[in-house]
């Protein structure tokens, strides 16, 4: 069965990634993200692309919504310097970088992308790490958003994946694990 390239809201432009940058406040923000422009060019041997004027992406590939199956281009891995944050997307859904986000430091996950506040929060040879895996992976395999989990209480193990709002409420080395971790969850 031939599926349906999807029409991307989100598309790479002609733009300079370089202005982009230069334009973004504050100060820090703007040094974090041409680190990060640096760090995934040399991982990916790309030239950076302007998407939607407000992601940095290098490379292309076709991604295949293991749900819909609908089909759409997307960057191999980039970043979007974000009012509140860095979003780093690595070409695979997050969970699959469930160990390297373990050492990674202060971030929040997402489904597809991995948010962190500044550079200084996290480990760059674990990010750099997961961006060479990203690359690596090229597309989604079949079959893996789903997440092995254990309930140690009971010693049954689950398939099931999570569901979108549990995987955007995952916080590593943040405020909300700390608590939870208090309350003894």
């Amino acid at each position: 069965m031939k599926t349906k390239l999807a029409d991307n809201k989100t598309k790479p432009t002609t733009a300079s990634v370089e202005d982009f940058l230069n334009s973004i406040t504050p100060g820090q923000k703007r040094e974090d993200s041409f680190v990060l422009l640096e760090m995934m060019k040399k991982a990916s041997k790309e030239e950076p692309v302007l998407w939607n004027n407000s992601f940095i992406g290098f490379g292309l590939k076709r991604h295949k919504s293991p749900s819909t199956g609908r089909e759409a281009d997307w960057m191999r891995i980039g970043f979007a310097p974000r009012k509140t944050n860095l979003s780093l997307y690595f070409g695979d859904y997050v969970e699959a970088h469930a160990a390297a986000l373990e050492k990674l430091g202060k971030h929040k996950a997402g489904m597809g992308c991995v948010y962190i506040n500044k550079l200084a929060d996290i480990d760059l040879k674990v990010l750099q790490g997961m961006m060479e895996a990203g690359l690596r992976a090229g597309t989604i395999p079949e079959g893996s958003r789903q997440v092995v989990e254990r309930n140690d209480t009971t010693g049954i193990e689950s398939t099931e994946r999570p569901s979108a709002k549990a995987v955007k409420q995952r916080q590593v080395g943040g405020a909300s694990e700390q608590a939870d971790t208090a309350r003894g969850k």
